[in-house]
C-alpha cells in the first residue's frame, strides 16, 4: 500500500513540474531569488503566463515568494530540485546521443543552468 501512495504522490509532483516553462522557471531560480519581471525577461514570457506558472509552483510549495514593496521575489523552496532536473538531462542526453545537435543543446543547457 505504501508503494502505491508514494507512486501517486510522485506522479502528482511530476505533473506539476512537467511543463517546459515551469522547468525553465525552476532552473532560472537555481542561482537564487529573482523578481517576477526578471523571470519574465529571462524567459521571454508574458506577465500572465509567468504568473500562472509561478502560482502553480507556489501552490505546490516548490517556490516561495517574498514581497518587498511592490516587487515580488521568488526562490526555490528546495534548491536540490534544480540539480535533480539537470541530472535528468543526463538520461535524455544518453538516449539521444546519436543526435549530435540535440546532444549539444542538452550540454549547453546544463552548462548555463549549473552556473
Amino acid at each position: 500500500m505504501y508503494r502505491k501512495v508514494a507512486a501517486e504522490e510522485l506522479a502528482k509532483f511530476l505533473s506539476v513540474i512537467s511543463h517546459p516553462e515551469r522547468i525553465r522557471i525552476i532552473e532560472e531560480l537555481h542561482q537564487g531569488e529573482l523578481d517576477v519581471s526578471d523571470i519574465q525577461e529571462r524567459l521571454n514570457l508574458s506577465q500572465s503566463t509567468t504568473s500562472r506558472h509561478l502560482s502553480l509552483l507556489k501552490a505546490h510549495h516548490l517556490v516561495v515568494e517574498r514581497k518587498k514593496g511592490r516587487r515580488v521575489f521568488y526562490h526555490l523552496s528546495v534548491p536540490l530540485l534544480s540539480t535533480w532536473l539537470i541530472s535528468g538531462l543526463d538520461i535524455i542526453q544518453k538516449k539521444s546521443s546519436q543526435e549530435v545537435p540535440l546532444s549539444k543543446t542538452f550540454a549547453n543547457a546544463k552548462k548555463l543552468w549549473s552556473l
